[in-house]
């Protein structure tokens, strides 16, 4: 879809990390891992016809990123240095 990334899109992309992957090295790295897991903001979720509408002016096209909260597209960690 317009304007989601795609691991594809770049040839140097040699893999997927999890969420478990990348905290795991961040912790071998002096990281403490705060939070992790799919994001899901639930400000986006129910603003999505607003967005959707907002996409169609700007773009004239919905745009990816305007599901990615409902769908759970996106991950993150969250870590501090130790």
């Amino acid at each position: 879809m317009y304007g989601t990334l795609n691991f594809y899109d770049d040839e140097t992309h040699v893999r997927i990390y999890s969420t478990t992957e990348l905290s795991a090295l961040l912790e071998q790295n002096n990281f403490t891992v705060i939070k992790k897991g799919t994001r899901r903001n639930w400000y986006y979720i129910f603003l999505m016809p607003v967005r959707i509408i907002q996409s169609l002016v700007t773009y004239k096209k919905i745009v990816g990123s305007v599901f990615w909260d409902i769908l759970g597209f996106a991950e993150f960690v969250y870590a501090r240095k130790r």
